[in-house]
């Protein structure tokens, strides 16, 4: 759990609760580049509070109605 911010084709994550305690530092966070097409919502890691990431990893969401 904890909050986001969507801005100019970026997320930031910012938990609060997390399984992974070393997450809930108040200072950790993941930058995400955002793009929707259609039903399909694409998240891509960018960088988090250690800098740019080395191996990015991407989340495919489809909107099923």
């Amino acid at each position: 759990a904890g909050t986001y911010e969507v801005s100019g084709g970026e997320m930031t994550m910012r938990p609060l609760v997390s399984k992974n305690s070393a997450a809930m530092t108040g200072t950790a966070y993941t930058v995400y580049a955002v793009s929707l097409a259609g039903n399909v919502l694409t998240l891509t890691s960018k960088r988090n509070q250690a800098g740019p990431l080395a191996n990015p990893a991407t989340i495919t969401a489809t909107r099923i109605e």
